[in-house]
Order: structure tokens, then C-alpha cells, then sequence
């Protein structure tokens, strides 16, 4: 049996078609649109397959006259001439045509009518069109009668492209100056997620400025952009020396490498946005212009490191779109980042800056602003693109946050005071409250010291955000500052610290002698506790009792002996 079955496939397809019966069909047999394809035009052909001796043929065909329209008709030359059309009618969603020759009988394969159907309707999604092309009372003649066939109809469908839907969110409607931003969001095509979508995001100030320019994943990269960011490497000049690491008021360079992998120009958007270890938005830098087919570019793109700055790793962010999201401008492919390090001090409570992954359609990212930076409404402009069935759709979204609300409770403190000495807590950088309009300045300092002590400014005393006390006992204390605005709203940070036997020039309480003492001593050189009138300054204008040590006791004045004796206890520890 097998044998035979090989010796049956082997044979020419002309023996195989000659033994198969006669077929009218509609070819192609199926034709397919996603939408939008409203006017669209596209042709059938009714064929005949497998005939021998046709001299005629009449047949009707039908379809759904919501869907379609039937706008031109067009006999082929298959039957051999001479020919007349007997009958030739139609209607809304039908049409019937009965063809003769008197000529030469025709055998063979072949189109008999092409049957031309304009598009009326589209589905919208989630549903679905479809049309059979109902192909009825057919028949076929020989100079002997009927011949016998077998029919097949034709189908037309129309499938609704689902909907790209992008949203943006934040996490809470307003932000205090020092809050954590986040906003996030999902990219959809019709009920499924976007796994390779880009997001081009930008957030404005009030003044309508940009502030952060990035693009964010969906998921997975998509593959071959027609515009790539190359590279982007920091540089220590405009000539593009390379540089990892800059100080706080420098001016940091990044060198920008595009390529336009497309076969005509293209007109880019470049940006940089760069950030420091606890993700506060440094600044941002952009340029544009055109880029030819197949060529590749590089810009050279500058940020200056404000003094603001947290010390530590830093991280560039450099975009390619467009135009600016806020212009309807358009991620061209995922960003390339490039770390870098600001040096300095690293301030107490600094620490790792979290990642703004994404997963199966979502996107976020979190950030913070500088307390510099402005208080109002800002907008944040979401865009993404997306191609499916060679039909590409655009979203834009636009959310609004705004940044102020209450105040803000910050103050610094010795961490490893003495005690039974003198410790300031300072509240200066405290920030004031926003009612959307103006500045609603704080009124109440609420200090809770943690030995049972609490101490509010405000309530028939002077305001001032500086404050001094004294631990009597060995311990671990929280301190609290709870500060309320003119609003009546408030905010509460603390600190703990470890009060120790502590040292007797340690005069900023961080358990060791060290520069920053000296440095206190130093800004306090020359002055006095009395201003002499002989001198043409005032000498009491530093004066500072807490670094006026020698001789012991103090004498009034701060001067080379009080340097001394600081010196001389340099470097001891708790």
C-alpha cells in the first residue's frame, strides 16, 4: 500500500487535476480587512475549473448590502467569441448575470467575471463584520445540456482593530516639596497589554518647562527602531573628553550618539535627564534637528550639577522622539542611560534610588524634585505609538498633580550629642505650606525631645525655627518636630539620637573631633562677646560661647587659643 501511495503523489498534477470534477468558485476565497477599511475596494473572481465544452453560464450571487456594494462588474474572455449577455440585473445585495458563446466550446480553467465590492461599514470593536459571498442557482451549459459542478462561496470579513488605550496615573493628587513622585500606567490594545510599547513621558512646571523627559517600557524593547540611541557617555568638556565623576556646580557634558536606521530623514528630539542617588531630577538638557537616511549623529548635551545635589551615583537618561511629548511627540526607541558619580559628602539619610521597571502592558516611574524647584500644577504628558495589522494608532494622555499642599517638617541634629551640654536643633529648612496660589508660612514649631519634654514655638513666643536643650541622662532619644501652617495643616518628621558622655570639643555632637569643629571655631575667629567701639566692625555679629574654650571657662573672645585647644583634641572619638 505504501508503495502505491508513493507511485500515486509521483504522478504530473495534469493527470491528477484531469480526473477531478468541475468547480465554480469564488477566488480568493477569502478576503480580509482590519478596520478602518471604509471605502476600501477589492476584487473577486468567479472561476470556473475543470470545464469541458462551456458555451454558457448564468449564475446569482449575494452578500450582506450593510457590508458591501457592488461597484463594478467586468466579463472575462474565456468563452470563445462570438458572445451576448442574456441576462444582466442586480439589486442591494444581489446581482445576476447569464452569459452565452456561439462559438468554439471551451475547456479548461479559468476566471469567468470579476466582481469588483466597495466597503460600507466598519465594525466597531469589540465586534466583528462578516459576509458570505453567496454564490446561488448556477449553472454551467454544454451544447448537450447542463454540466454538473460543484460550488464553493466566497466569505468577506472585516475584523475592528481594538482600540489602543493608554492611561497615566500618580499616586496621590498633590506632593508636599520633599514627597516621592510616582506615576504609572497601563498600555492596552483592545483587552490585552502592550508588552512592547514605549511611552514617551514628560513632566512640566507651572512655567510650563520641562523638568523630566523620559521613555519608558511596557516590557520587552521593541526590535528594530527606525531611530537608536547608539550611545551617551559623560564627558568633562564640550569637546568630548570623557568624565565619570564631577563636583556639585560643575557643568557635566553628555555626549549623544544617534542613528537613523531608516531609509529617509528623520527629525529628532534628543534629550538628556539626569538624576542623583535619591532620584531628585537634576535637569535636563535637548536639541534637535534632522538626521539623514542612514547616517549617524552625535550631540553633545549639557546639565550643570547643582549644589542640591545628593553625592554619589548618578544616572543619565538620554530619548530620542519626534517632538516633545507636550507637541504630541513620540518615543523612537527605548532610552540608554549612563551612570556617573557626583562627588562630595554623603548626607545622612541618603541612600539607594529604586528602579522604575515594568511588566505585561505597565509603565512608572518615581522621582523627586528639587525643594528649589516650583510649586503649582504640573502636567504630565504621556504619548505612545503602536502598529498591529499594518494599521498604526497613536494615544495621548494628559494628568495633572500638584505640588504643595501642607508643610514640610525638616530640621538637623547632633546624631551623638554630649550629655549635660547644650544641643541645637535647627528647623530652618523647614518648608512652608501651598494653597495653590501663595505661600502659607509655617506658625507653630512642635518640639517633642523624647525625655518628656515638649517645647511649642508659636504659642506666645517669638517664631523662630531654632531651638536648644539639654539631656540630662545617658540614652536613646526620638525627637519629633511637628510644624503647622496659617492652612491649619501640618507635618511631623524625627530623628533618633544617642545622647553619650560625650566629648568636650565636639561641638556639633556627631561623637568625634573632627573638621567640622574646627571649621565652627574658624567662622567664629575675632569675634567677641562685647563689641568694641574702637573697631569699625561689630565683633559680636559671630559670636559663638559654645567654641570660647580657652582658657577654661572662656574669656569673652574667640581667638588662637581657642583654635589650639580644638587642634590639640583632633580626631577624638566617643
Amino acid at each position: 500500500m505504501l508503495l502505491f501511495l508513493a507511485f500515486l503523489f509521483s504522478l504530473p498534477m495534469a493527470s491528477v487535476g484531469a480526473q477531478s470534477t468541475t468547480k465554480l468558485y469564488i477566488n480568493p476565497p477569502k478576503v480580509e480587512y482590519w478596520t478602518p477599511a471604509l471605502n476600501q475596494t477589492f476584487v473577486v473572481n468567479l472561476t470556473v475549473a475543470n470545464v469541458s465544452g462551456l458555451i454558457g453560464y448564468d449564475f446569482t450571487i449575494y452578500w450582506n448590502q450593510t457590508l458591501l456594494n457592488l461597484v463594478k462588474v467586468e466579463i472575462q474572455p474565456f468563452l470563445n467569441p462570438p458572445c451576448r449577455v442574456v441576462k444582466n440585473a442586480g439589486g442591494p445585495g444581489w446581482y445576476r448575470l447569464n452569459f452565452t458563446s456561439t462559438g468554439e466550446p471551451k475547456s479548461g480553467s479559468g476566471p469567468l467575471v470579476t466582481l469588483s465590492f466597495k466597503v460600507t461599514y466598519d465594525p466597531i470593536w469589540p465586534e466583528n463584520a462578516t459576509s458570505t459571498l453567496d454564490l446561488a442557482n448556477t449553472y454551467l451549459y454544454s451544447q448537450t445540456g447542463q454540466i454538473p459542478h460543484d460550488v464553493y462561496d466566497g466569505q468577506y470579513s472585516c475584523y475592528s482593530t481594538p482600540p489602543l488605550t493608554l492611561t497615566t496615573i500618580t499616586d496621590k493628587p498633590s506632593y508636599k516639596i520633599l514627597d516621592t513622585i510616582h506615576t504609572y500606567g497601563n498600555l492596552t490594545l483592545g483587552l490585552s497589554p502592550v508588552q512592547d510599547g514605549l511611552v514617551a513621558l514628560e513632566v512640566d512646571n507651572p512655567k510650563s518647562e520641562f523638568v523630566v523627559i523620559r521613555t519608558l517600557l511596557t516590557g520587552v524593547p521593541p526590535t528594530n527602531p527606525i531611530v537608536e540611541i547608539v550611545s551617551v557617555t559623560p564627558c568633562g568638556d564640550q569637546w568630548g573628553t570623557p568624565k565619570n565623576s564631577f563636583n556639585r556646580g560643575d557643568t557635566a557634558y553628555f555626549n549623544v550618539t544617534v542613528k537613523n536606521n531608516g531609509n529617509e530623514t528623520q527629525t529628532v528630539r534628543i534629550t538628556v535627564n539626569i538624576y542623583d542617588v535619591n532620584l531628585n531630577v537634576l535637569g535636563i538638557d535637548a536639541d534637535m534637528g534632522p538626521i539623514a537616511a542612514g547616517r549617524t549623529v552625535w550631540s553633545m548635551l549639557n546639565v550643570r550639577i547643582p549644589q542640591t545635589a545628593s553625592a554619589g551615583g548618578a544616572t543619565a537618561y538620554a530619548n530620542a522622539f519626534t517632538a516633545l511629548p507636550k507637541n504630541d511627540g513620540i518615543a523612537y526607541c527605548p532610552e540608554k542611560s549612563a551612570a556617573f558619580t557626583i562627588l562630595g559628602t554623603r548626607s545622612a539619610g541618603e541612600g539607594t534610588p529604586r528602579s522604575s521597571g515594568s511588566s505585561e502592558g505597565t509603565y512608572n516611574l518615581t522621582f523627586k524634585l528639587t525643594s528649589d524647584e516650583e510649586l503649582g500644577i504640573y502636567t504630565i504628558y504621556a504619548n505612545s505609538e503602536y502598529t498591529i495589522h499594518e494599521k498604526t494608532q497613536k494615544v495621548a494622555n494628559r494628568v495633572t498633580f500638584m505640588r504643595g499642599g501642607g508643610p514640610t517638617a525638616i530640621f538637623s541634629c547632633p546624631p551623638k550629642p554630649g550629655v549635660n551640654t547644650t544641643v541645637t536643633f535647627d528647623a530652618t529648612e523647614s518648608k512652608p505650606g501651598w494653597n495653590g496660589t501663595n505661600y502659607t508660612p509655617i506658625v507653630t514649631y512642635e518640639w517633642d525631645f523624647g525625655d518628656g519634654n515638649i517645647t511649642i514655638i508659636g504659642d506666645d513666643e517669638p517664631i523662630t525655627p531654632t531651638i536648644t536643650h539639654v539631656y540630662k541622662t545617658i540614652n536613646v532619644y526620638t525627637v519629633s518636630l511637628n510644624v503647622t501652617d496659617t492652612q491649619g495643616l501640618s507635618d511631623i518628621t524625627s530623628h533618633i539620637i544617642n545622647v553619650t558622655v560625650g566629648l568636650k570639643y565636639d561641638f556639633n555632637g556627631n561623637g568625634e573631633v573632627d573638621i567640622g569643629d574646627v571649621r565652627r571655631v574658624g567662622k567664629a575667629y575675632g569675634s567677641a562677646a562685647v563689641d568694641d567701639p574702637e573697631t569699625p566692625w561689630d565683633e559680636t555679629q559671630y559670636w559663638d560661647p559654645v567654641v570660647d574654650v580657652a582658657p577654661e571657662g572662656g574669656d569673652g573672645k574667640i581667638d588662637i587659643f581657642d583654635v589650639r585647644v580644638v587642634a590639640r583634641h583632633y580626631g577624638e572619638t566617643v
